[in-house]
């Protein structure tokens, strides 16, 4: 059941790639420039920078604006054609079960663990660890909520979601040796924003 799910969003995002993009803002702006921003003050303009669920390539493309260069990944088939048909260098990555055989400074995922089950979110909080240099960032964003859901909307097909208050947050990082460095509330409470950074051993 828990594969299924994942599986029933990805087939949403491969079918629906189109609609997603047309009907999400396009541009950095706001409340998630500040958040971007704020993580990219703790590292270099030569970082490695991992982004995981790249999407339409918004939040690389200001990245790379800045003067940084972004890995560029994604699960979806649809996203990964789109941004190829623009010229974008993005390989196909599963953050839960995957290896690309490189470790980052900073590793990014907007709007990608809110699709996880709570054992797939542990699952990929260890891998993306691994993942990470030693000390290294990870920043990702998160719903606000109670609960679990499958909902069309914005794309007209089911996307399954896991909803989390920061204290749920904690324990686990905790226990993947993780440490928080920032969390923000965004878009009137209903985001989480959060910077971590990973905890040696």
């Amino acid at each position: 059941m828990e594969k299924q799910k994942l599986k029933e969003t990805i087939k949403t995002y491969d079918t629906r790639t189109s609609r997603y993009i047309s009907n999400t803002v396009s541009k950095v702006t706001g409340e998630h420039k500040d958040y971007i921003n704020s993580f990219l003050k703790l590292i270099t303009k030569d970082s490695s920078i991992l982004e995981v669920g790249s999407g339409s390539g918004r939040d690389a493309d200001y990245i790379e604006s800045l003067g940084y260069h972004v890995i560029r990944t994604d699960f979806a088939t649809g996203f990964i054609e789109y941004q190829k048909s623009l010229g974008k260098n993005i390989v196909k990555f599963d953050v839960i079960n995957g290896t690309l055989k490189k470790e980052f400074d900073l590793i990014i995922a907007r709007a990608v663990f809110l699709h996880f089950t709570n054992k797939q979110f542990k699952k990929a909080l260890l891998n993306t660890k691994k993942h990470l240099k030693p000390n290294g960032y990870f920043a990702m964003t998160l719903k606000v909520g109670k609960g679990e859901e499958f909902s069309s909307h914005k794309m007209g097909s089911p996307r399954y979601f896991n909803y989390w208050e920061e204290d749920q947050l904690l324990p686990i990082f905790k226990e993947t040796k993780f440490e928080v460095i920032n969390s923000y509330l965004a878009m009137d409470g209903k985001w989480l924003h959060l910077v971590l950074r990973s905890i040696q051993n």
